[in-house]
């Protein structure tokens, strides 16, 4: 569960009304019944009755309503992008993540790096234009002097490498994220540089906020866990460099 499909949750428990709830949060209609279809299979119970064009909570729905309010009210702590600015916020860097050009196993791109400028006029698909992740993007090939060619928006990471392996396109999505799930994809990461498109990622805490111990402890796993999952990519690599290394 993520912290998305709470605020998806309480739109739609606000709003009564799928689309209305869509509008209020910037995402496409289906895209929203999914997410909740998504929550309602992770707990296993049904949390809205669908009544024509408007939607009720169910019991299970309102005593997770009452979870849901407590947990948005109660955060202290979260990860994001940076930097921020907010006088409410005090943020601490975590680790510098690049951005990388995925495609099928099977794309006419063979090479293994690609210049920035050189995404001008390839298939995309990203998330919707006021997403983070693709307003990082945009920002960066701004920087490189390119107009991205968007073919395809989808909300969900998981549902953009779905639709990349099948061919719909090419993506630009965190190193780390794609390295994780390439076992078995059929995909394949093709690294950009000329300049790397890269951003910081840190924790965010309420400034005014006493930090208790849970707290604390999670910006501790978040930091301990990060240094090896950005520790593994590299291991894997080595092999690799090394074998280039001995050839010349």
């Amino acid at each position: 569960m993520e912290l998305r499909h709470l605020r998806y949750f309480l739109a739609v428990a606000a709003t009564q009304n799928f689309t209305r709830a869509a509008d209020r949060l910037h995402v496409s209609q289906p895209s929203l019944s999914v997410q909740i279809r998504n929550l309602e299979d992770e707990l296993g119970t049904r949390l809205f009755d669908r009544l024509g064009r408007t939607v009720q909570l169910t019991q299970a729905g309102e005593l997770f309503h009452e979870h849901a309010e407590r947990a948005m009210r109660e955060m202290d702590i979260g990860i994001c992008l940076l930097p921020i600015s907010h006088k409410e916020l005090t943020t601490v860097p975590l680790f510098d993540e690049r951005l990388v050009l995925v495609a099928p196993t099977r794309s006419r791109l063979t090479q293994s790096r690609l210049r920035m400028q050189d995404l001008a006029g390839l298939p995309l698909i990203l998330m919707p234009a006021d997403y983070c992740l693709r307003k990082m993007v945009e920002a960066e090939c701004t920087e490189a002097r390119i107009k991205t060619q968007v073919v395809l928006e989808m909300t969900s990471p998981e549902g953009i490498l779905q639709a990349v392996a099948e061919g719909a396109g090419l993506t630009i999505l965190p190193e780390l994220y794609v390295r994780l799930r390439l076992t078995g994809s059929g995909l394949r990461i093709i690294e950009l540089y000329d300049p790397i498109p890269h951003h910081s990622v840190g924790l965010a805490y309420a400034a005014h906020r006493h930090q208790n111990r849970a707290a604390k402890e999670f910006g501790i796993l978040c930091q301990t866990t990060m240094d090896e999952l950005l520790t593994r990519p590299k291991q894997r690599r080595a092999p690799r460099h090394l074998a280039t290394s001995r050839a010349r």
